[in-house]
Order: C-alpha cells, then sequence, then structure tokens
C-alpha cells in the first residue's frame, strides 16, 4: 500500500485471523481491486470471495485452480461449474447452497 503498486501479489492474505476481519481485509482488498489495482491472490476460500465480491463483479473475479504446478481448471467467480472444479481440485464434494441473500459454496462430502 505504502509504494503505490499497482499490481499486489498475494499469498493467503487474511489466513488465521478471525472471520470478521478476513471479511474486513477481503473487503479493503477489494476496494483497491475496484479503484483500478490489479490483484493476484492465493487463497483456499473462493466462498470468501463471494461475500466481498458484489454480484455484478462475479462475472470478472478469475478462479485458477492449481495441481502440482499445473493449471487444472480456469473458471470465473460466476461460473456454474465453480464448485465441481473446486471439489476435483480439493478432494471433495461442493454444491451452490441458496442462503437467500447470497450464493454460497459448501463442502457437502468427502470424495
Amino acid at each position: 500500500v505504502a509504494q503505490e503498486a499497482r499490481l499486489w501479489l498475494l499469498d493467503e492474505p487474511a489466513s488465521h485471523l478471525d472471520p470478521g476481519v478476513q471479511e474486513a481485509v477481503y473487503s479493503f482488498l477489494f476496494e483497491q481491486w475496484r479503484h483500478g489495482k490489479g490483484l493476484v491472490m492465493v487463497t483456499h476460500d473462493a466462498d470468501l470471495l463471494l461475500r466481498v465480491a458484489a454480484p455484478d463483479e462475479h462475472e470478472r473475479v478469475r478462479i485458477v485452480g492449481l495441481t502440482h504446478g499445473r493449471v487444472v481448471f480456469d473458471a470465473r467467480l460466476a461460473d456454474e461449474g465453480l464448485p465441481e472444479h473446486l471439489g476435483a481440485l480439493y478432494g471433495v464434494t461442493m454444491r451452490w447452497v441458496d442462503l437467500g441473500q447470497r450464493r454460497a459454496l459448501a463442502v457437502v462430502g468427502a470424495r
């Protein structure tokens, strides 16, 4: 932030933080993105992205899944197939769930 870099590379920027603080960190990062900063971020919590990105931004947020140094999928946050992609990557079964005000990603079982 202090260096006013145009591109930020972040590795799990909210790990080991309380849920409210995690959401505040990601909200700050998304606000920077909305103002033109480029963000490349490693995270294992795509649902946190869903909570801080406005629904009309979901098509602009890319999720790239990597395993063993290789890209295994490249999808948008709005992609209907995202739970299947993430589930295959993490070895679990995931699906979209409706929380009334928003959709969420949920782990529903092991593979």
